[in-house]
């Protein structure tokens, strides 16, 4: 069964807040629309990790209408 649009939303902005997986050869997906993120800020290695920060590039995704940004975590 679908979920209700609202519920849909507050779970992406939840994992847009709290980081998607990031690939290094597929990139971060968008948590709403599924489309590759564009990296906006990317902070140096802390151990195994790297954040980066990414917008949503499909102007019809709601993230993107928000201006939402979406973490992302790399790891080794």
């Amino acid at each position: 069964m679908e979920q209700p649009i609202e519920i849909k939303l507050a779970l992406s902005i939840r994992e847009a807040e709290t980081g998607v997986d990031y690939h290094a050869k597929g990139g971060a997906r968008c948590p709403w629309c599924g489309e590759r993120l564009r990296v906006t800020h990317t902070l140096p290695w802390d151990g195994n990790l790297r954040l980066r920060y990414h917008k949503c590039i499909n102007p019809k995704c709601p993230l993107s209408v928000m201006d939402k940004t979406v973490k992302s975590t790399q790891e080794v």
